[in-house]
């Protein structure tokens, strides 16, 4: 029986039910004032029970703020008598996990690794003790696999690329023992690109290669994302000449063109406007493409990109500055790596990115504008 992951000691605690109230009440786009009257009691109590500075023993405020906001009552802890959760041993159904995982992308987009790991790994862990208890279905084999590949996407976000490999391997064995061919898919193109951030491009290139097989059989959207994710690999590797990469571009335009397909996971990186615009635009950087190709596909992920998802703006704003600074522009570079800088911090991904541009930039630029960017980035 596959082994539960055990994540990193700082992600391994579950979200205390304060934070798990804000979490639902703000992904169902609660006030604070309308949560209060909801309860019947004052939004500085909301405010108080969120923040974590009170903790009320009252069950039943507890067990009308999980009506309220639909959140699966097991998720908030302790419980009358503190006896067995219900519904067999976990309280959650594959409907509330299948939820629970897009508000864990939603919570990544919005605010980063910090605010969605608890969320995701207490899922994990959850689903771990169903494992154990009886074999899982292909359903829930499907959704352990969709877990994993979220789980290893913060990870890499991290820059923890041994536990980003382990998931990643972990969600290509769930899904294809589901036989769910475009979860499967999504997987080996997951655990691709952290093979890549890896620089083990030759296994991302292959990983890659094995998912395109599939593509066929996948809605358009998959299709498309799939042919456009291993044009970027290919020319990540500098292998194959460049009209085998358009090739695989042309090919996800077409798929792309039909109707079909949906978000499978709430993820903006699979089946999405923005995600497909932005990933496009990355591999139009690696083809050093002209600069208002590229310019042009992170506007266009940028006009699909929800306001609140701060995560993903800082990303384009990071790959803006390398499309800048493949093309020559050196002021341009600097400028927009100082911009994106202070919502970067966060993300070793991001970083790397802005470094990459920086480097690239570097030797032509002004020097007073490259030494005060260098020390910014600590290059």
């Amino acid at each position: 029986m596959l082994q539960p992951h055990r994540p990193c000691a700082a992600l391994a605690t579950d979200l205390p039910r304060g934070e798990l109230l804000r979490t639902y009440r703000e992904l169902r786009g609660w006030s604070v004032e309308a949560l209060a009257a909801g309860l019947n009691v004052t939004p500085s109590y909301v405010y108080m029970i969120e923040t974590g500075s009170r903790n009320p023993r009252d069950i039943d405020l507890w067990t009308r703020a999980a009506a309220l906001l639909h959140i699966p009552f097991s998720l908030l802890g302790r419980r009358r008598g503190g006896g067995a959760p219900p519904a067999g041993g976990d309280g959650t159904s594959l409907a509330d996990e299948e939820e629970i995982l897009a508000g864990c992308w939603e919570l990544f987009y919005r605010a980063g690794v910090v605010a969605a790991a608890p969320m995701a790994h207490a899922a994990l862990r959850r689903i771990a003790r169903r494992q154990e208890r009886a074999a899982l279905t292909a359903s829930w084999q499907t959704l352990l696999s969709r877990f994993h590949q979220l789980a290893g996407v913060l990870a890499r976000d991290q820059d923890d690329m041994d536990a980003a490999v382990r998931h990643g391997r972990i969600s290509v064995d769930m899904a294809e023992q589901a036989g769910q061919v475009d979860v499967h898919a999504a997987a080996l193109l997951r655990i691709g690109r952290t093979l890549a951030a890896q620089d083990a491009l030759g296994a991302a290139v292959a990983r890659a290669r094995e998912a395109v097989v599939l593509a066929p059989r996948c809605p358009p959207s998959l299709r498309g994302y799939l042919h456009q994710s291993y044009a970027d690999l290919l020319a990540r590797e500098g292998v194959e000449p460049r009209y085998v990469i358009e090739r695989q571009l042309d090919r996800a335009e077409v798929a792309l063109g039909h109707a079909g397909g949906g978000q499978a996971d709430g993820s903006y990186t699979i089946l999405s406007d923005s995600g497909i615009a932005h990933d496009w635009a990355t591999a139009l950087i690696r083809l050093r493409a002209p600069l208002a190709d590229c310019l042009g596909r992170i506007a266009q992920a940028r006009a699909a990109l929800p306001a609140s998802h701060l995560r993903w703006h800082t990303a384009l704003r990071c790959s803006e500055a390398l499309a800048y600074a493949v093309n020559g522009h050196a002021a341009e570079t600097l400028s927009r790596i100082e911009t994106a800088y202070p919502e970067a911090q966060g993300s070793p991904s991001h970083l790397k990115r802005l470094r990459a541009a920086y480097r690239l930039v570097a030797p032509t630029a002004p020097d007073a504008a490259t030494a005060r960017v260098g020390a910014l980035l600590e290059v």
